[in-house]
């Protein structure tokens, strides 16, 4: 089968369309406490900040000592006119403040990544962002670092003054604030108050909320960073496609200035693909006729709209340049640059942070003379199980060359090495894999106890509340100081938890090791969906599997 594919140059010819499904809040919220059931690994705060964050860039005394001396008091031992208390829309500004104070030293003061994503904090709790897709759920950030500082300078102006909405865009009849996408977050934040006695639960659920939409937004993330904040209590998470990742106790951010300087400073500096882009994706640039990072690309995007949901204005309506390595002989290494189609095959399940993570896209070789009838390819990306690899190669591969229909079909395949992309000093032969590439192989140093622990907590607490009327007595207080002490606030929502589902994992077999794979097939087949009864449906797939078609069915 051949078919016409779009060029950069020109619009989509494909009819085929993404099949990410709409999602509610509520549903984003019940894929989320899946995803978290069991494999949140804690790692102590120092050894996360070193080893995720502070190993990759250069020595940040000269930031610390700048930011500390314009805007933290020595005297009181706290950040200058930051609120300890109150209600958490007094805390936004002067965070969005103090983070971008940070950020403007960082980049002036030290070395900063050539391929660094440059960006800015804003406040961004009152903003739905935009998205590529109608029916996304209607969920924001409290804040966020976003991608194309320069495009959004006046949105940014906006969110955190709060005082020239009505000057913005004098040009515009409606007066709308610029608008912020999902595509470009970079890391996200959760606030939630904390007073006395009291817990406030839900904030890590919240920010995988964020987290699976930034997956679902940019295809090209392998991992997010994310931030829960209580006012001075300030835990860091990584979020991958094995689960969540997070610091064991939080830091207070008056008391322990300069990790906190620390760590917006390396989010700055960092090069993008230690903040979780992947590097072998590309995206067309309209403007500048080139393919470029993402998070660079900012010809498409709009501001003044009222509306979270227009594909035809947004930068990821436009397409993808793949490069590919096919290193499964040593004695034949392949390099294949592919163009994506605009319109993905499948990415339903591409948002997921426990899984495959599945995304189907048809595609072309770059250089493909023939721009009449190309021979379409279809490409699949997905995080396999580390185990499931055999021969440096995925699963699906290894499985096809045993079976002597299918021998040809696979035109390439990779397990993704960070030798692939411009990381090349990882080592060329380190896979990206979750556990060792992303997480840089803090599981030797997880806390389980206190995972089991703060799992016991919960589960004792939600048990309190479930009493109705029933009033905190001294036991319950200490318990809560507890869980305060070890998590921040207990980012955690107790009404979903239960005997068959726990927060965090307790050893290290309740999480799995992910690697990235991609394969590339030259036969495939279109999805087989509106069809009028079961008698069909059967019929067309005994035609498919009589002539040994790749298949797939939207029910």
């Amino acid at each position: 089968m051949s078919t016409q594919l779009d060029t950069p140059h020109r619009a989509s010819s494909t009819s085929v369309s993404a099949t990410a499904e709409p999602t509610a809040a509520d549903k984003v919220m019940a894929a989320v406490k899946k995803d978290i059931n069991r494999n949140i690994v804690l790692i102590p705060q120092d050894v996360f900040l070193e080893c995720i964050l502070i190993n990759h860039i250069t020595p940040v005394k000269r930031v610390v000592r700048a930011i500390m001396d314009e805007s933290y008091d020595k005297n009181e031992k706290q950040w200058k006119e930051f609120p300890k208390t109150g209600k958490e829309d007094q805390f936004y500004p002067k965070f969005v403040e103090l983070a971008n104070n940070i950020n403007d030293k960082a980049s002036k003061l030290s070395g900063a990544a050539v391929d660094r994503a440059f960006g800015r904090w804003i406040d961004c709790h009152s903003q739905i962002p935009n998205a590529n897709a109608d029916f996304v759920a209607e969920i924001r950030p409290d804040c966020a670092f976003v991608s194309n500082e320069r495009v959004v300078k006046e949105a940014i102006d906006s969110f955190t003054s709060r005082k020239i909405q009505e000057t913005l865009f004098e040009s515009n009849s409606e007066k709308q604030d610029a608008k912020i996408w999902w595509r470009q977050m970079i890391a996200v934040v959760e606030v939630k108050r904390q007073d006395g006695d009291q817990l406030y639960l839900g904030a890590f659920p919240q920010l995988c909320n964020y987290v699976r939409q930034i997956f679902r937004q940019q295809l090209d993330r392998r991992f997010v960073l994310g931030i829960t904040i209580s006012f001075n209590n300030i835990s860091m998470w990584l979020c991958d496609r094995s689960g969540g990742m997070g610091m064991s106790k939080p830091y207070d951010i008056h008391e322990d200035p300069e990790a906190f300087v620390s760590m917006i400073s390396a989010i700055t500096l960092l090069p993008s693909y230690r903040i979780g882009w992947d590097p072998t994706l590309k995206l067309y640039n309209d403007a500048r006729h080139i393919f470029q990072p993402s998070y660079q690309v900012r010809a498409l995007l709009k501001t003044g709209l009222n509306t979270t949901s227009k594909t035809e204005q947004d930068i990821s309506n436009t397409q993808w340049l793949l490069t590919l390595i096919d290193d499964r002989s040593s004695n034949k290494v392949q390099k294949h640059n592919i163009i994506l189609a605009r319109r993905p095959l499948l990415i339903r399940t591409a948002e997921g942070m426990n899984g495959r993570a599945v995304q189907i896209h048809q595609g072309y070789f770059e250089k493909d003379e023939n721009k009449e009838r190309r021979s379409p390819l279809v490409i699949k990306t997905s995080w396999q199980p580390v185990s499931k690899t055999q021969n440096n190669q995925p699963h699906e591969a290894y499985f096809y060359d045993l079976i002597p229909d299918f021998r040809g079909r696979i035109l390439a395949a990779s397990v993704v090495k960070a030798s692939h992309g411009p990381e090349a000093n990882s080592g060329p032969s380190e896979e990206v894999s979750t556990f060792g590439f992303i997480r840089q192989s803090l599981e030797k140093h997880a806390d389980f106890d206190t995972g089991a622990r703060m799992n016991n907590n919960v589960k004792k607490f939600s048990k309190q509340k479930a009493r109705a009327g029933k009033t905190e007595h001294s036991a319950d207080k200490k318990q809560i100081k507890e869980m305060k002490e070890t998590m921040a606030f207990m980012a955690f929502d107790y009404s979903a938890f239960s005997d068959d589902h726990k927060y965090f994992a307790e050893d290290l077999s309740c999480v799995t090791d992910r690697v990235q794979t991609r394969i590339v097939l030259t036969i495939w087949g279109w999805p087989i969906k509106f069809f009028k009864d079961l008698r069909e449906l059967l019929t067309v797939i005994q035609g498919a599997i009589e002539g040994s078609a790749f298949i797939r069915i939207k029910l």
